[in-house]
């Protein structure tokens, strides 16, 4: 079934904030990498394979944000 930008699949969300949090106010180059890895909870039957098509991250202003220690 289309997905509301017309492919099929699934489109899923996910909150990075919290790995991204010690970045705060770090002036972020093209070249900074955020290494990122998509796993099934439940073993997936043989012949079935999930496959990225796109990922976008978007920076928003956020206050307040949890420092580290």
């Amino acid at each position: 079934m289309p997905n509301s930008e017309g492919t099929n699949g699934m489109q899923c969300y996910l909150d990075i904030t919290p790995q991204v949090a010690h970045f705060k106010g770090a002036a972020l180059s093209i070249d900074t990498q955020l290494q990122v890895s998509i796993r099934p909870r439940n073993k997936l039957p043989d012949g079935v394979e999930i496959s990225i098509e796109r990922m976008r991250i978007y920076v928003e202003t956020i206050k307040n944000l949890p420092t580290k220690a």
